[in-house]
């Protein structure tokens, strides 16, 4: 599903309150062998490496116009991000959002470290 379809249909569906009960997907990602890399490269090497990163990433993000529709934080080389609902709509947005990550590391020559699981009601699965 191309970016415009999944956006489609984001604006679409009723969307609720982030305080509201509701089930979410959340995608956790990690950046597995990160504890190395700080051991072996400068860390303004590494410094750098990991802000252009979280700069480019957060740039292709704003393509979905994910909004309040999709929020995310970091802590160190772990990423959460949670969509707000747990429908197909959400699941295709969480999802084109995981390809940005990975497009990303790619770019920035992080391919190998990057490990991720879509969790859902907490089962290692997607919907």
């Amino acid at each position: 599903m191309d970016d415009g379809a999944v956006i489609e249909n984001v604006n679409r569906r009723e969307k609720p309150a982030w305080d509201d009960d509701v089930e979410r997907l959340v995608l956790y990602a990690d950046f597995m062998g990160f504890k190395n890399r700080v051991y072996s490269m400068e860390h303004a090497r590494l410094k750098k490496m990991v802000e252009a990163f979280n700069f480019s990433w957060r740039n292709r993000l704003r393509s979905l116009h994910a909004g309040e529709d999709l929020k995310f934080v970091q802590f160190s080389d772990s990423i959460l991000m949670v969509a707000n609902g747990s429908d197909n709509a959400m699941f295709n947005l969480l999802t084109k959002a995981a390809i940005c990550m990975m497009h990303e590391a790619l770019r920035r020559g992080m391919e190998r470290s990057i490990y991720w699981k879509a969790i859902n009601g907490g089962n290692f699965a997607g919907k």
